[in-house]
C-alpha cells in the first residue's frame, strides 16, 4: 500500500470517528454558571403530529459555591414538538422557550433566558421509563448568560412515566409531580469541528510515520 494511500485512509477513518452521529440524548456536560431547580414537573401533551413539552419547577442554588437563591424564583420551559405516528419516528423541536429568575441578593433577576426564532438541539433518552432530556439553547439573556452561544438544560423526570419507552413522543405522558430535577448552565467550552479533525488527522499521520519506522 503507498504511502498517499495510508495517509488518505487513516484521514477518512478519523473523520468518521470525529464525525459519528450522536446517540438520542446530547451528551451535555454541567458547566459554570450552573442553576440547580426541583420540584420540577414535567409534562408532555400531543395533538395529531405536533407536542409540547413543558418543565416548571424552583430553582434552590447556583453553583460554583452553592448560593442559595432567594425569593421570586422560577423555571419554566417549552419545546414545540413535531413527530411521526410510530415511537421510531424522528423527533424534531420546531421552537422552544426557556425563563429562569431568582434572587441572587439583589433582588429577583433573570438568570438565564431565551425566546428566539432558532429552534434548541434537543435529545432524550430512551433505556427507561424515567427519562432524562436535554436541550442546547442559543445564548440568549440573562445575569448568568455567559454569551457563549449556547445554555445547556439537563431535565430528569425523577419517577417512573408510564409507557414512555414504548410510545416515546406519540402520547401524553407526565412525571409525578415535584419529582423531577434541572441543571441550566453554560456549557463548557469544546473545540470546533475543523479542529477536532485537524487533531485528529495530526495523530493519524504520527502513526503511520511510526508504522513504517
Amino acid at each position: 500500500m503507498g504511502k498517499l494511500t495510508s495517509i488518505i485512509l487513516a484521514a477518512v477513518l478519523v473523520l468518521v470517528l470525529v464525525t459519528s452521529a450522536p446517540a438520542a440524548m446530547l451528551g451535555l456536560t454541567v458547566g459554570s454558571p450552573d442553576v440547580v431547580s426541583q420540584a420540577v414537573n414535567i409534562t408532555y401533551t400531543t395533538s395529531g403530529l405536533n407536542g409540547i413539552l413543558s418543565a416548571s419547577g424552583t430553582p434552590i442554588t447556583k453553583n460554583p459555591g452553592s448560593v442559595a437563591i432567594g425569593t421570586a424564583k422560577s423555571f419554566s420551559l417549552t419545546l414545540n414538538i413535531t413527530h411521526g405516528t410510530l415511537a421510531t419516528s424522528p423527533v424534531t423541536v420546531t421552537s422552544g422557550t426557556l425563563t429562569l429568575t431568582g434572587n441572587l441578593g439583589s433582588g429577583s433577576t433573570s438568570l438565564f433566558n431565551y425566546s428566539g426564532a432558532t429552534a434548541p438541539q434537543f435529545g432524550f433518552s430512551t433505556s427507561s421509563n424515567t427519562p432524562s432530556f436535554d436541550i442546547l439553547f442559543p445564548s440568549g439573556t440573562g445575569s448568568l448568560d455567559a454569551g457563549n452561544g449556547s445554555i445547556g438544560v439537563i431535565l430528569a423526570a425523577g419517577s417512573s412515566v408510564t409507557n414512555y419507552t414504548t410510545n416515546l413522543f406519540t402520547q401524553n405522558f407526565a412525571n409525578s409531580a415535584y419529582a423531577g430535577n434541572a441543571d441550566t448552565f453554560t456549557p463548557p467550552a469544546v473545540p470546533e469541528p475543523a479542529s477536532l479533525t485537524l487533531v485528529g488527522l495530526g495523530g493519524g499521520a504520527l502513526l503511520l510515520r511510526r508504522r513504517r519506522r
